[in-house]
């Protein structure tokens, strides 16, 4: 009798693990599944957007969200930034001056950089560029820096500018700063005279003192009519805040 009732015991625990493996089978088990699944989705799917948002957050790859120009006073002076010798693209007198921090080897500026040329050409009148240095990411962005300024030297910054951000990736060594003032046309020797020239360095460094002066975190900062705008800016973004400029009382 006690060998029977082991049996019948063993037997039922058996029975019970056959339900508790057919549980997933069932109509209940089957919904469980899926909502967990759809959990999981959902959780995985969030964690995607949040990664994504920090991400462009360091990268400074945000639509600034400009302060309405009508309404609140700019926080920086213009004519405390600029100087007289800074490569300038535009009318002398246009409404909107547009002031970029860049780094000739960053990728954010090479994508500003086709964004201010189409800028340029829309609004002619209305809009000047000005260059300002903030050689930050490598020894070769100083070297590169150094190159703009001379080129500005002989009047061809603009030149200078348009070949290296169009050739960016091949930008490896100094020879390729000096292979870019020959194909624009600048006097060599005099070029490589400036290249060594200290004065060239004192106003990269003014420059990034510039750069502090408006507590600049990365390239490319822009600051238009004394508003701050940090990172890659897309053209449509730019009509907007120059058609608030251009519509407001208070440009400089």
């Amino acid at each position: 009798m006690e060998y029977k009732t082991d049996f019948l015991s063993e037997k039922t625990e058996n029975e019970n693990k056959i339900e508790i493996i057919k549980w997933y089978k069932k109509w209940w088990g089957k919904v469980l599944i899926v909502g967990l699944i759809f959990g999981l989705a959902s959780l995985t799917w969030f964690a995607y957007v949040v990664i994504s948002v920090v991400s462009k957050v360091q990268k400074n790859e945000f639509d600034p969200r400009f302060v309405n120009a009508a309404s609140a006073e700019p926080p920086y002076d213009i004519s405390q930034i600029v100087d007289r010798g800074d490569p300038v693209l535009g009318e002398s007198r246009a409404k909107v001056t547009i002031v970029e921090f860049g780094d000739f080897l960053c990728p954010q500026c090479q994508k500003s950089y086709t964004v201010m040329r189409e800028l340029a050409t829309k609004y002619p009148e209305d809009i000047k560029i000005v260059w300002k240095n903030l050689p930050i990411l490598d020894l070769l962005s100083v070297d590169l820096a150094q190159g703009g300024e001379c080129a500005n030297f002989q009047g061809k910054f603009w030149s200078y500018h348009d070949r290296v951000f169009s050739n960016q990736e091949e930008m490896m060594a100094i020879d390729n700063i000096y292979e870019v003032a020959a194909q624009i046309g600048l006097d060599e020797d005099v070029f490589r005279r400036c290249m060594d020239n200290d004065g060239v360095f004192l106003k990269i460094s003014d420059d990034l003192a510039k750069a502090d002066l408006i507590e600049a975190k990365g390239t490319p900062t822009f600051i238009i009519n004394g508003y701050k705008i940090s990172g890659s800016v897309p053209l449509e973004v730019w009509d907007d805040i120059i058609g608030q400029l251009i519509n407001s009382e208070k440009v400089n």
